[in-house]
């Protein structure tokens, strides 16, 4: 029952009542006259590509890559150049077969004088056949020897 009389009393105010209480001036308000206009939407998005087909470049041989003639991205076609490589360890290899190589034709050429010289001495028996021996298998070894390749520069890279 009271709260019935409590409600019954507030409904018995009126707005100047309320006006007196605060003596607040009324709200201001702004005021948006609506245009219509066309207007771009466009949206950013994180996102990472992948090629359909990409290709590894790999080496062929070890070295210090000197330069790079190829730009990223860009066509080459096969047994096109795409690096330059220092060629001094290249070199150096080369340098070493050839001097390997020497030394097997002089050990060879004295494996050939030696047998010349054995030859007569062998038609008299005026020598063992221990001492003719190494010096025909040192023959033939070298002969061996020689038979093997020998990488030229272009083959080494230089």
């Amino acid at each position: 029952m009271a709260l019935i009389i409590f409600s019954v009393a507030g409904c018995g105010k009126t707005i100047s009542d309320t006006q007196k209480q605060g003596d607040k001036p009324p709200q201001e308000v702004s005021v948006v006259t609506v245009a219509a206009e066309r207007i771009a939407l466009s949206t950013v998005l994180p996102g990472r590509l992948e090629a359909r087909r990409s290709a590894e470049v790999r080496a062929r041989v070890a070295g210090i890559v000197l330069k790079r003639t190829f730009r990223e991205g860009s066509d080459v076609k096969a047994g096109d150049v795409l690096f330059r490589i220092d060629p001094s360890p290249f070199q150096a290899a080369y340098a070493i077969a050839q001097a390997a190589m020497a030394k097997a034709e002089s050990i060879q050429l004295q494996a050939n004088l030696k047998a010349q010289r054995y030859k007569p001495l062998v038609e008299f028996n005026a020598i063992s056949k221990q001492e003719i021996e190494p010096a025909a298998y040192s023959r033939t070894g070298q002969c061996h020897r020689l038979q093997l390749p020998v990488a030229g520069p272009r083959q080494l890279g230089s």
